[in-house]
């Protein structure tokens, strides 16, 4: 779809007067008078909504009460019905509001039209459509053998009670699936949206009401404070059913912790204890489905850089992978590992290449890094940067500018570390201490989540044992990406590397997932791996009823037959 018209929103959206983003709790817009001015990150002196939250008003407990009051017409509703009305919201959102969506996820996020075109558009309309074809094929598992005189069926019945949707702020389509997923399974829930999403969720909203969705369904509660009325109201509410989650690993770690105080004892002798506040426990052992931080790697063999045409294929990987949407992608490339003999003319490509990227508002056609995405994401990024260029041991190699004039600015910086700098040496012990000394490096060692990425440079005979010590130099385990042009060599790294992530890439950069064709997650600290955009996801979703129907003519006796010989 031309660009023209997503740029003419953007310019009515950015020119016009704040307007105000209210909550939509059964059916109805809810203006608290409660709000959160919103800027964007390119511009943050310009005030271009208001969205109301929910802090302090009892309206999460009232969007809890109204999603379980929908509940009961919602399950009862065919799948196909329930597939309808999401297949409807992607039509409409692929013609009638994918300028408007994608102007707004531009102007608050501050993605390129590219960017913004493959994330709010494309990724979200993939999640409705795909998700309808995987709860059908979820619905069509049935049991493959019957005895005689009797048949198997499986119900896949929705979660009882309500689930709890968290969003991100770097995805569109990931708050709207964290809410889609679940209710295309006929659950209801209850969704924090995160409040910079808040221009372009809310539309999301306004497609869902008019493609069909019932009130209460969906109820889109925004709160500024995560840990006050939603965790009291919503995640400590006995009816919780699951809890469908993208963002950081220690607020992953923190909402698992709280739901486990509220597991309660043994049903049987302590049926309903509460707890000091009047917490009842859960009815059910809640679903936790959450995708988290990621430290992703690249690992490049020097069969993959021997040539040019390699070199300037690798470099290219590393700087998509690593600056698409600044690096603020769960999935974006934060460590390299390179390869000495190769590192000099890879240096000189890469130096070339950042030199060559602009860094400008999003409007701008040709932008391809903008702004990050607030104060405080600038603020560490920025000290990150100027830590690394401090430490001795650590080469700027390409970048390192910060600016926050008009925007959170942060341009494209690749940072080295040389192992032989470390006093890595030729001997594979020193060379494993040099990498365990790289692996403390704060840029080596932390998620960042901007446009910064780290190259260790090994020597090439050890290229076995710093994969080896790549695969377990992270707590995470989101995505990585491996190059080598010798197939026996590519398959033992991977091999070597199988579980420093939930999706790998071989000879491609460590971002992009399209949905159906690459599901999501990892695991480790990265998350449950439970696969957005996948059949395995919709799963979750589900509490499955075997059910056995005896055709056979009725018993005559309790006994068996080898009992009456």
């Amino acid at each position: 779809m031309s660009s023209y018209g997503t740029l003419a929103a953007y310019e009515r959206m950015r020119t016009r007067d704040p307007v105000d983003i209210p909550m939509i709790i059964n059916g109805q817009e809810v203006f608290t008078g409660n709000v959160v001015e919103l800027t964007p990150p390119h511009d943050h002196k310009n005030v271009y909504a208001r969205i109301h939250v929910a802090d302090g008003t009892g309206l999460v407990k009232e969007a809890v009460s109204g999603a379980l009051a929908a509940r009961a017409e919602w399950e009862s509703m065919s799948s196909e019905a329930r597939s309808g009305i999401f297949l409807r919201a992607a039509r409409l959102l692929s013609t009638k509001y994918r300028h408007e969506v994608c102007a707004a996820t531009m102007l608050g996020l501050s993605k390129n039209l590219f960017q913004a075109e493959i994330d709010a558009a494309c990724e979200t309309i993939d999640f409705w459509r795909f998700n309808a074809f995987y709860a059908n094929e979820i619905y069509s598992h049935q049991p493959a053998a019957h005895s005689p005189g009797v048949w198997n069926r499986l119900e896949h019945r929705p979660l009882e009670g309500f689930v709890a949707a968290i969003s991100p702020f770097n995805f569109i389509a990931i708050g709207s699936n964290l809410a889609s997923a679940p209710a295309q399974m006929g659950n209801v829930v209850v969704l924090k949206p995160a409040l910079e999403t808040g221009l372009a969720s809310s539309l999301m909203m306004r497609i869902l009401q008019e493609a069909g969705l019932p009130p209460g369904v969906i109820q889109y509660v925004p709160v500024l404070d995560p840990r006050g009325d939603f965790t009291q109201d919503a995640l400590h509410h006995p009816a919780l059913g699951g809890l469908h989650f993208t963002g950081s690993t220690n607020v992953f770690a923190q909402l698992q912790r709280d739901i486990a105080a509220g597991i309660g004892g043994n049903p049987d002798t302590d049926p309903a204890p509460g707890d000091s506040t009047g917490r009842q426990p859960y009815h059910s052992f809640p679903r936790l489905v959450g995708e988290t931080g990621g430290k992703n790697y690249l690992f490049a063999h020097e069969s993959a850089l021997a040539s040019e045409e390699g070199r300037r294929d690798v470099a290219a990987q590393l700087l998509r992978g690593a600056f698409e949407f600044n690096g603020q992608k769960c999935s974006a490339t934060s460590r390299a590992y390179v390869p000495a003999s190769q590192w000099p003319a890879l240096r000189r490509v890469l130096e070339e290449e950042v030199a060559r990227i602009k860094v400008t508002g999003p409007s701008d056609p040709q932008s391809f890094v903008t702004a990050v995405i607030n104060r405080p994401a600038f603020d560490r990024l920025a000290s990150a940067i100027e830590g690394a260029k401090a430490d001795p041991e650590m080469d700027l190699v390409a970048g390192g500018e910060c600016d926050d004039r008009v925007g959170y600015f942060v341009g494209p910086t690749v940072l080295a570390v040389d192992l032989a700098s470390l006093g890595g040496g030729a001997s594979a012990a020193g060379h494993m201490a040099a990498l365990e000394r790289a692996h403390a490096k704060h840029t080596v060692r932390s998620e960042l989540f901007g446009p910064v990425i780290t190259v260790v440079v090994y020597d090439d005979q050890h290229w076995q044992a710093v994969a080896r010590a790549a695969a377990d130099a992270s707590p995470y385990a989101l995505t990585g990406a491996i190059f080598a042009r010798d197939r026996r060599v590519l398959e033992e790294l991977a091999s070597t590397l199988r579980h420093a992530q939930g999706n790998l890439y071989l000879n491609d950069k460590s971002t992009g997932a399209v949905v159906g064709q690459q599901p999501f997650g990892g695991s480790r600290r990265s998350g449950t791996n439970d696969k957005a955009g996948h059949a395995l996801n919709l799963q979750r979703w589900v509490s499955t009823m075997a059910i056995k129907e005896n055709l056979s003519a009725p018993l005559t006796t309790w006994e068996y037959p080898y009992m009456m010989e």
